[in-house]
């Protein structure tokens, strides 16, 4: 869904997920990470697809780039949905500390500017970097961490801006944690998330992701892509498929 000027050199992992409901199987997602190592900037390029309650199928990309502190500066969003389309754009202008965001429809186009701190995250629909925050500052491990998020509920028309939420992090267990997922044997850290910190990957018969409150995260070692996410809400689990290391003598 996306056209960018990185090579194949400059991939550093590949990597899918599948999102189950229960036993049922119902998307997947496709994720390339390539490193800009002039810049020490990461970009992320992820697309899902899903069948909604209606049998249309619903498709979400997403180019999502961080410079070298993991504060996301620019963030592409695309969802295709039988005719409809939207674009959500967040531009990071960190001379101001302002996000420049823009929505654009089928129907309507809206720009707006938010003020922000210098630290934080943006949701967005796809798995690959929804722990990405944890790399924004140092984490303490003895307690609950806090972050901003910006999350945003304009899904097929605009309704508002942006807006921040916080959202807590704290390590389950002082040890990692051995799990196995599709027959592999991973080695994981194992993380409760609150508040409303992701979005459920069970799409409304409108294309729309419904926020859950509580998560369990199983992170791998490669820059926070989690192996697991588990909805204790929804009981919507999210695990690795495969993941490929290309670099494995990076510096990640």
């Amino acid at each position: 869904m996306f056209e960018h000027p990185y090579q194949k050199k400059d991939k550093v992992y590949r990597g899918a997920f599948n999102y189950y409901k229960g036993t049922n199987l119902y998307c997947e997602e496709t994720y390339d990470v390539y490193k800009n190592k002039k810049e020490s900037s990461i970009h992320y390029f992820s697309e899902i697809i899903a069948r909604v309650a209606t049998g249309e199928l619903l498709k979400v990309g997403v180019a999502y780039s961080v410079n070298k502190d993991f504060i996301p500066t620019k963030v592409i969003i695309k969802k295709m949905l039988g005719q409809e389309k939207t674009e959500e754009v967040y531009r990071f202008d960190d001379k101001i500390n302002v996000i420049k965001y823009k929505f654009e429809s089928t129907k309507e186009k809206k720009r707006v500017e938010i003020p922000t701190g210098p630290r934080f995250h943006i949701s967005t629909p796809t798995t690959v970097t929804s722990l990405a925050f944890f790399l924004t500052k140092k984490f303490d491990q003895t307690q609950k961490n806090t972050y901003q998020s910006f999350f945003c509920d304009n899904h097929w028309k605009y309704v508002g801006p942006p807006y921040t939420k916080t959202i807590s992090l704290q390590r389950v267990s002082m040890t990692n944690e051995k799990i196995t997922v599709n027959g592999a044997d991973l080695v994981a850290v194992h993380y409760k998330i609150q508040e409303d910190s992701q979005y459920s990957m069970s799409p409304n018969s409108k294309g729309e992701f419904q926020k859950i409150k509580e998560i369990d995260a199983y992170m791998s070692k490669h820059i926070a892509i989690p192996y697991i996410l588990e909805s204790v809400d929804d009981g919507v689990r999210i695990e690795v498929k495969y993941f490929n290391d290309l670099n494995p003598d990076s510096d990640f």
